[in-house]
């Protein structure tokens, strides 16, 4: 894979390789660009708190963070492409899974951001929805520089867990 992924492309790439496939006990183990592994001390600069795995990776001379933490995993980055994050992401789901479709797009409480909702069956009773939080076109606010992906996986009841008898995954 290429080093010369902008930061939304990456970002499609590790939403469509790891943090979707991750839920199936699928994910890809090699990232397409080597990150660094944050300490706990690391996390805590960043404002995450409690246990969670998180790694940067430079794009571009942007930092791009994955953080997984239970159910979730969540890739953001600030600057680079980030405006034109949102359709680059999106045909990537489109294009990786059919099944997955946009419930809702609303405002988000910080100016200058809105959410795309997306939700799925992956099957074997287990349901994914990806939060898109992206630049809202017609602001000018501070907010229009950042991009972030949220996946949670959900179990219907009585689905078994994937990820249990694997102990997680860390990309």
């Amino acid at each position: 894979m290429s080093n010369s992924l902008s930061p939304a492309s990456f970002v499609a790439q590790m939403v469509s390789d790891f943090c979707v496939p991750i839920i199936l006990g699928q994910a890809k183990r090699d990232a397409p660009v080597q990150g660094v592994e944050l300490d706990p001390a690391g996390r805590e600069q960043l404002g995450l708190k409690g246990d969670g795995f998180t790694v940067v990776y430079p794009v571009e001379d942007v930092p791009v963070y994955l953080d997984l933490a239970g159910n979730r995993s969540t890739l953001w980055f600030e600057r680079g492409d980030a405006v034109s994050a949102l359709s680059i992401v999106e045909k990537a789901l489109e294009r990786n899974f059919p099944t997955i479709k946009r419930t809702h797009d609303l405002e988000r409480d910080r100016p200058g951001l809105r959410s795309r909702i997306y939700e799925g069956e992956l099957g074997k009773g287990i349901l994914v929805q990806i939060d898109i939080a992206y630049p809202d076109p017609k602001s000018g606010a501070e907010m229009a520089n950042r991009f972030m992906v949220r996946v949670f996986s959900l179990l219907m009841p009585g689905a078994p867990n994937p990820l249990s008898a694997q102990g997680g995954v860390k990309p």
